[in-house]
């Protein structure tokens, strides 16, 4: 549906005299100031329950095991579903985003074929003064065409067209996808609350980040960092491939000096981004799915940890002074 104020107009009835969805300018979102989660999404019209109903056939017998999937406020079929299909009622979907925060578009497309959802999700820095936002979108698709679906990313949708350009665009390692099953609520729910915790502890990482920037090493003291990552017992040299891992280590680190801001040379963030992106992109991994479980969960998310905890335990041999433009620089390098 798109968001313009004639659209918006439809939803005021002979009572409303001034309803806070009446002042919107052509143009403008559904995101008006005064509007709380709960409103927008009644005036979005995307508070309609689904049923499923029985299917018969031409002699009235009831089809075991097949259904109609229906928009039980405008009495519109959406699909036919058999199986384990359990629909996800729109209400449930709204309660877990509800908790993330400002709901900033809600679009009810078609007859309620897709219901899809946008919240900000923070952003990041690109460069000197710049920043990008991300968005939450959150789709429930009630026509069959796609999983419910969940992912952070730069696009925001805010109609039919912009859900056509996200889901263009959209990566099978990027979001959380299921199908509509019993287990959905629960799986959504697990989303959510990894979500906000991983924003719990956006703040910290930031200035531990921060803190990385600031901290100067030679190629000695970063040779020993990397060292003290591959412990050996005994006294023992370490293995041919420890050798190998960090060799290649200080190939990745030096040969990206030359493409880092003075501020970025021979720091903690430096290093510490030669190690992830060894990681992350030179391991072997059978597939993008398994290389993202890695990297959140996995071993490559161990061995990011270990090196942070290395780098900001060790004795720098200096700390600069850096200002905000070059942090912002320094910070952006990826």
């Amino acid at each position: 549906m798109a968001s313009n104020m004639e659209v918006n107009r439809m939803f005021a009835t002979s009572s409303d005299k001034n309803p806070w969805w009446a002042d919107l300018k052509a143009g403008e979102n559904y995101c008006y100031p005064g509007a709380t989660n709960r409103e927008l999404f009644s005036a979005s019209k995307a508070d309609f329950d689904v049923s499923l109903d029985p299917v018969f056939d031409r002699n009235g017998d009831e089809v075991p095991g097949y259904f109609i999937l229906n928009n039980t406020s405008l009495g519109a079929p959406l699909r036919m579903a058999k199986g384990r299909f359990v629909p996800m009622q729109n209400e449930t979907l709204f309660r877990h985003l509800d908790q993330l925060g400002k709901i900033t578009d809600i679009c009810a497309i078609g007859s309620g074929e897709k219901v899809c959802f946008s919240l900000e999700g923070g952003q990041f820095q690109v460069g000197e003064g710049s920043t990008i936002k991300q968005w939450i979108n959150a789709v429930l698709p009630h026509d069959g065409s796609m999983k419910l679906t969940l992912g952070l990313g730069t696009l925001r949708i805010e109609c039919q067209n912009t859900f056509n350009v996200w889901k263009r665009s959209l990566q099978s390692d990027e979001v959380f996808a299921t199908k509509q099953t019993r287990e959905a609520d629960n799986k959504v729910s697990a989303w959510v609350k990894a979500f906000q915790e991983m924003q719990g502890e956006a703040s910290s990482l930031q200035e531990k980040f921060q803190k990385l920037a600031r901290m100067k090493f030679n190629a000695t003291k970063q040779a020993e960092i990397i060292a003290g990552m591959f412990p050996t017992k005994d006294g023992k040299d370490p293995s041919t491939r420890s050798k190998n891992i960090q060799e290649r280590l200080a190939q990745i680190i030096g040969d990206n000096a030359s493409n880092l801001p003075l501020s970025a040379q021979n720091t903690g963030w430096s290093l510490f981004n030669g190690i992830t992106f060894y990681s992350t992109h030179e391991t072997s991994i059978k597939s993008n799915t398994s290389r993202l479980e890695s990297t959140l969960f996995g071993t490559a998310q161990k061995f990011s940890e270990m090196a942070l905890e290395s780098i900001l335990c060790a004795t720098p041999d200096d700390y600069q002074d850096v200002n905000e433009t070059n942090l912002v620089r320094s910070l952006s390098i990826n």
